[in-house]
């Protein structure tokens, strides 16, 4: 008896002219995973190309610093760490520290953006498998939602490098995807295991520790969220008991943390007064700053475009909850995770709008970050939105890919003026660090060099070469010992100070006084988009005893445990 292959008797899976091969079967079951495989090369390859290019400056280097010194298993006593930028950035920064020429900021910034890029894909696809109990859902969403997240990074630089910058919100996108896949999983099964619970709570305790903001777009809707979707009385009380203790463990981290001779946390935003906060006068000048605010941003469009993502992902979730109520369904039903990812992301959406409205007192573009995640997830709430559509079209969403590497391709190939600029603008930058490191070698006759600059050069140099380390100083050529290691003074023979030579300094920066004791000589020259700086020479045992000495007595002060040996 001859055998029949069974795919004869699926002929829809096989090409009418030659059924039974399994060579054809195969390619056309490959076609997905080939689409995202290629969606992924695409992201890491945008990400990874352009990313660095559209960062020049240094002001993120303080994560590479970070990194390098666990890599090292120097002592770490940083004074001042940004809320935002413990879990899980410094994760992938020590990670990237450890790789092959981890030490070099150009290719740690590098191994950072793949490592983000290819954890950003990893959580997409166990989201994935959480939403859709079918391969070609899960294959459709994966794809899309890669696409959309391209397509921003391509289309809007500003929101790729607040998504993907070191150190700032999108490190934790990642983790914010695996908590809400956590969540629907037991939200569907209505069973709860173990070790997800226990992950569960350690991630949501591990965001409220790195940042109070994550405890509010994040935890507040998923506590909403489980006694919305839970069916039962007794899952409502259980998913809210697990929400309430990962907030309280996170919270009791934190305050752990910012009371520890590790590091302080920066001040936290202002909030309003109760009398402030009950009176609509107070509310109506809040919205009339923040439309102030948004008109004058330098990159209103796609900031505009960016808020416009996040409206429209509120107005679908708001939709669905209407919706399952109006019909009186559960929305944790058997299979409907997807309601109860549109309902928490619009809750996120609103409490980020409220947060900005209220809370945030920052000026210009850097006033919109805290939009970050808001925006990525919302993205994503709207690809699964539109995975219910017919199969006919959910299957031209494997296509997406294919269509994204167009404008990619040609944004890469055709260099335009942005990228062009930032790569120009590297290639002067460390032009002028090379002439920077040569007029130092005339002074000290060395080959490292160790000296004092205002806090904005002193990250970017010091990111930038290799040869040249530079600690901060404020007025008075006084160590300032914000988002420095307070340890690198232990062996700082410095010898120069670089300070800002117009009076119009840019940043902010406190100038340096230089009527505290004049230098014994000095020189000027350019220094990336610093203009004209001012390189001033002291006697290294001068600067020792008026400067470094000081500062370490200040950073024993600050941490008990601090001990230096010199």
């Amino acid at each position: 008896m001859t055998y029949t292959p069974r795919l004869q008797e699926h002929p829809g899976l096989a090409p009418a002219n030659n059924k039974g091969s399994p060579s054809s079967v195969r390619a056309r079951l490959d076609f997905p995973l080939v689409a995202l495989l290629l969606c992924l090369g695409a992201l890491v390859a945008v990400e990874v190309l352009l990313g660095p290019q559209r960062r020049p400056s240094g002001d993120n280097a303080w994560p590479f610093r970070w990194a390098l010194d666990l890599a090292r298993g120097g002592p770490i006593y940083w004074s001042g760490v940004d809320g935002n930028r413990t879990f899980p950035d410094l994760l992938f920064s020590f990670i990237a520290a450890l790789l092959p020429g981890g030490d070099r900021y150009d290719r740690w910034l590098d191994y950072y953006y793949a490592i983000l890029t290819l954890s950003i894909w990893a959580s997409l696809l166990m989201l994935a498998t959480v939403l859709y109990p079918d391969k070609e859902r899960r294959f459709a969403f994966v794809s899309l939602a890669s696409a959309l997240l391209l397509g921003i990074a391509v289309v809007f630089p500003f929101w790729d490098t607040w998504i993907m910058a070191p150190g700032n919100h999108g490190g934790s996108i990642p983790a914010v995807l695996i908590v809400i896949s956590i969540f629907l999983l037991d939200a569907r099964r209505n069973r709860y295991g173990t070790l997800l619970t226990a992950l569960y709570i350690l991630m949501c305790a591990g965001l409220v520790m790195a940042n109070r903001y994550l405890a509010l777009i994040v935890i507040i809707p998923l506590f909403m969220c489980g006694l919305i979707v839970r069916q039962t009385w007794f899952d409502k009380v259980l998913a809210s008991a697990e929400t309430c203790l990962a907030a309280s463990l996170g919270f009791v981290a934190f305050y752990a943390l910012n009371t520890s001779h590790f590091f302080r946390l920066v001040a936290a935003g202002h909030h309003p007064p109760f009398e402030d906060a009950t009176s609509m006068a107070w509310w109506f000048g809040r919205f009339y700053k923040e439309l102030d605010q948004i008109g004058s941003v330098t990159n209103k469009a796609q900031i505009l475009a960016g808020v416009v993502i996040i409206a429209l992902a509120i107005a679908y979730g708001t939709s669905r909850l209407i919706a399952s109520k109006l019909a009186g369904n559960k929305l944790a039903g058997k299979m409907d995770a997807q309601a109860a990812l549109a309902v928490f992301v619009a809750a996120s959406g609103l409490i980020s709008f409220l947060f900005v409205l209220v809370i945030v007192d920052d000026q210009g573009d850097w006033h919109y970050r805290y939009l970050t995640v808001p925006l990525t997830i919302s993205m994503f709430a709207l690809a699964a939105a539109a995975i219910r559509i017919p199969s006919s079209m959910r299957r031209a969403c494997l296509v997406a890919p294919f269509v994204m590497l167009v404008p990619a391709t040609y944004i890469l190939l055709s260099g335009s003026s942005n990228y062009a600029a930032a790569a120009d603008y590297e290639k002067s930058f460390r032009q002028d660090v090379d002439r920077l490191s040569i007029v130092l070698m005339q002074h000290d006759h060395r080959t490292v060099h160790s000296g004092l600059a205002n806090y904005w050069i002193a990250n970017e140099v010091t990111a930038r070469a290799p040869n040249i380390r530079l600690l901060s100083v404020g007025n008075g050529l006084v160590y300032r010992p914000y988002n420095n290691n307070a340890a690198e003074l232990c062996h700082a023979d410095v010898s120069f100070v670089l300070v800002y030579a117009p009076l119009d300094e840019p940043n902010g920066d406190p100038r340096v006084d230089l009527s505290v004791f004049p230098p014994q000589t000095s020189t000027s020259l350019k220094l990336g988009r610093f203009g004209i700086v001012k390189v001033l020479f002291y006697d290294s045992g001068v600067l020792d005893d008026r400067v470094v000495k000081p500062a370490l007595a200040a950073a024993r002060r600050e941490f008990p445990s601090f001990s230096c040996k010199r």
